[in-house]
């Protein structure tokens, strides 16, 4: 049997590597002559790529004449790996909700997220120097030291969920194989490691809310304050007027009325 009773997938890891890539979306180079005027304005392609095959497509026409092949610069990224974080731990045993959108009468119940670090590295593949520190200089002061997105854990039918999501730059590695072989061409390439701090979401489960509690009551007689005499049954409910149970809501201005029988 598995950890969970039911399968989920928050797709959470997936999440957060669309919202890294879409930091670095359209980023543009602006290629300018001898006299500093512009005279060609580029976007850089972005992918989802390991290091390794990025750099063998880019090889696989070094001149770079086939137009259906890759031009420069370049940019891809990947998830390299995740590390759980103690120090944002949370109490695994607090039962959070979220509002249900569709259903008032329900919410949303998970416990609390995992925290983790989740590791991306961008790659930044350019011909010249000039042009790889233009767009490093794009990039570097973002981040001083985090750079704060809000991501939406859930879909939309949990609307008052957002996740305030810190990424950090840890470090910036260069590489330049000019000093190769005479027949190679030449190609720089940036690696910038990231950190993002994230959450992992266990299961969801939808449950009502709950708008009427009962108990019992013993009374204990003025003679012996020992022995119980009757049990009296207490409710406790919310009340709107000119609504029943059902059609009461958590948003509605409602108050609680005592029952006992």
């Amino acid at each position: 049997m598995g950890i969970f009773n039911s399968h989920f997938d928050n797709q959470m890891l997936t999440k957060y590597s669309v919202a890294f890539g879409t930091l670095f979306k359209d980023m543009t180079l602006v290629r300018k002559k001898a006299d500093n005027t512009e005279f060609e304005r580029y976007v850089i392609p972005l992918s989802y790529s390991i290091k390794e095959k990025f750099i063998q497509r880019i090889k696989s026409d070094p001149t770079l004449t086939r137009k259906e092949n890759v031009t420069l610069p370049r940019m891809a990224f990947e998830l390299t790996g995740i590390q759980y974080d103690p120090t944002r731990n949370l109490n695994n045993k607090k039962l959070m909700a979220a509002f249900n959108a569709n259903n008032p009468n329900n919410k949303f119940a998970y416990y609390s997220p995992a925290p983790y670090n989740i590791m991306f590295n961008l790659y930044i593949c350019t011909k010249t120097t000039t042009e790889a520190l233009q767009i490093i200089e794009q990039i570097l002061p973002a981040f001083r030291p985090d750079y704060n997105i809000a991501i939406k854990p859930h879909d939309d039918t949990m609307t008052s969920n957002t996740l305030d999501v810190p990424i950090s730059l840890l470090n910036e590695t260069y590489q330049d194989n000019y000093d190769g072989d005479i027949e190679e061409e030449r190609q720089i390439i940036w690696t910038l490691t990231f950190l993002v701090k994230g959450y992992i979401f266990g299961p969801i489960k939808t449950n009502p809310i709950i708008k009427q509690v009962e108990f019992k009551i013993d009374e204990y007689s003025q003679i012996n304050e020992t022995t119980p005499t009757d049990l009296v049954t207490a409710t406790f409910t919310v009340v709107v007027e000119g609504k029943t149970l059902e059609e009461i809501y958590e948003t509605d201005n409602w108050s609680i009325e005592e029952i006992f029988s």
